[in-house]
């Protein structure tokens, strides 16, 4: 598969959440429209994660206009055009990856 810095930590079904029957005062309808929301978003979640850890082993860059919606990783990511900076980060940032507590991004 894919390179082990690049892997969560956290198993997909981790991201699945089971609310629904935990919630009786849903209707069928409502219950069946949270399925959907935990079971569509959880892939999403992981998609996500894998896709900032990627980011943050191969390009931590800052984009050189704004990023609305950016991750939590990407606070750590050297400033466009910052060629120092991006030397210096690289390895402590792939090093993190590594730690098996490194923080969602």
């Amino acid at each position: 598969m894919g390179h082990a810095a690049l892997q969560p930590s956290r198993v997909p079904g981790d991201l699945l959440v089971d609310r629904p029957g935990r919630l009786r005062y849903l209707n069928w309808l409502e219950r069946l429209n949270c399925d959907y929301c935990g079971y569509a978003n959880g892939p999403v979640a992981y998609a996500r994660e894998v896709s900032t850890r990627t980011e943050q082993y191969f390009c931590p860059i800052k984009h050189a206009a704004h990023l609305a919606g950016a991750h939590l990783r990407y606070q750590k990511f050297a400033d466009f055009g910052d060629a120092q900076a991006y030397r210096e980060n690289m390895t402590p940032l792939r090093d993190e990856l590594k730690k098996p507590d490194s923080p969602p991004g």
